[in-house]
């Protein structure tokens, strides 16, 4: 979570009550996006709940909403900690655990509203964003987590709309990828 950003009242308590209710080793929730005012935010992003969801979500996008994560430290040491991956330090640490037998689950409830601004659609595009994303994608395959037609289909997509104008990508984002 950045300094910026804003955790519900309840956030800690809902989560707790889910570690407790559940044997998974992270949990997260929704998050909403707002600029300047929470009164006034925007698109939230959803992830799926059970941890068989999460899973097969994870082959396409990552299934965590990082601002919003609350995990066992000591499930996280399990599976390598953080490793350096510019830009997908997160997802790589998630996919190691879900992969490693690990569960995950997911509240339905907007748990952080994140700060937004044109800054984030820029930073995730680029010929620089480009080429990580492609080696992220290519340690999946080589992990077995997804298959060569799914490694493929994802860089194109990803590849086109990493490479458009940050502008452009912004309203990629908020049509298709954001409810």
């Amino acid at each position: 979570m950045d300094s910026d950003d804003i955790s519900v009242p309840e956030r800690c308590e809902w989560q707790l009550k889910a570690f407790a209710q559940n044997n998974v080793s992270i949990i997260s929730g929704a998050v909403q996006e707002f600029m300047d005012d929470t009164a006034q935010a925007g698109t939230v992003r959803y992830v799926p709940e059970s941890s068989e969801k999460i899973a097969v979500y994870a082959k396409k996008r990552n299934p965590f909403n990082h601002p919003a994560v609350m995990f066992k430290k000591s499930d996280v040491i399990k599976a390598g900690s953080y490793m350096d991956f510019h830009g997908f330090e997160d997802y790589y640490l998630w996919l190691r655990m879900l992969s490693g037998g690990m569960k995950g689950y997911n509240l339905s409830e907007v748990l952080v509203y994140m700060r937004v601004g044109n800054g984030m659609y820029a930073r995730r595009g680029g010929v620089s964003y480009l080429k990580d994303m492609a080696e992220f994608r290519k340690i999946m395959l080589n992990s077995g987590y997804i298959n060569l037609l799914e490694f493929l289909a994802s860089v194109i997509v990803r590849g086109i709309v990493i490479l458009m104008p940050a502008n452009l990508r912004k309203t990629v984002y908020s049509v298709f990828l954001r409810k």
